[in-house]
């Protein structure tokens, strides 16, 4: 999917690799990426976008999707899970598509914002027991999760990595999501059991989290070569280095 998407990216990325830097001979190690400032600002954004990627909830959603779709009236609960895996996996290709018209950054803030619309909405229809409403939202919710942070994770982070450094930083990544599915999949249960028709409002927190990080802290990337990207680091790393040397 990673390798869809960024195909579908107008132009190449290869000219990260004209960048002047011998990334051949050289590798960063993952203590690298943790410790060297250079790596800062895109490791943050990479695990901001991890942590999201898990926080929003798409997990606690497939787990509580059975139940729900019980108390809508569906009997068979592997029908209702056929329903969502659908869902699940349709929007993905159009996402591959949509990347060739609509820019990463506005699919993500409009594919997380339907992700709060439905945070409310399924709040709503669980309250006051409306069925076939939970159905409604719980579905618009995997396919916004499908159309934004679900398929443009992966290659949002190797974009924001030269190639020395991508290796590293997306096995730390890849750490981070485990974690963040960890917390959620043991989590959710207690929470649902203490606050029960709210449960979905923590995911609204996280939702609304979401937007306003990647609004204030993710790059635009696409019709950009990842040496424009990583210029575009650099140049913030030199403006406040300046800065600090003035104060």
């Amino acid at each position: 999917m990673m390798g869809w998407i960024q195909a579908n990216d107008r132009r190449s990325k290869l000219p990260s690799m004209l960048s002047g830097v011998s990334d051949k001979v050289h590798t960063e190690t993952n203590w690298t990426i943790l410790t060297s400032k250079k790596f800062r600002k895109p490791l943050i954004i990479a695990l901001g976008l991890t942590c999201i990627n898990q926080l929003v909830g798409i997990n606690a959603v497939f787990f509580y999707s059975s139940s729900i779709l019980k108390d809508a009236g569906i009997s068979d609960s592997r029908v209702g899970l056929m329903i969502i895996d659908i869902l699940n996996v349709v929007p993905v290709p159009i996402a591959a598509a949509l990347t060739k018209i609509l820019r990463k950054r506005t699919m993500l803030i409009s594919g997380i914002s339907v992700m709060v619309l439905c945070c409310i909405g399924m709040t709503f229809s669980l309250v006051y027991s409306v069925g076939w409403l939970s159905i409604v939202f719980l579905g618009v919710f995997v396919v916004g999760y499908d159309l934004s942070i679900g398929p443009l994770l992966w290659p949002i982070v190797a974009e924001l990595f030269a190639d020395s450094a991508r290796g590293a930083a997306v096995g730390t990544c890849v750490t981070m999501k485990w974690i963040c599915s960890l917390i959620v999949g043991i989590g959710f249960p207690y929470v649902e059991e203490a606050i029960t028709n709210y449960s979905f409002t923590p995911f609204l927190g996280t939702t609304i989290l979401s937007i306003i990080f990647i609004y204030f802290m993710v790059p635009e990337t696409s019709d950009m070569t990842i040496a424009e990207i990583q210029d575009g680091f650099r140049s913030d790393h030199s403006v406040q280095s300046s800065s600090k040397s003035q104060m």
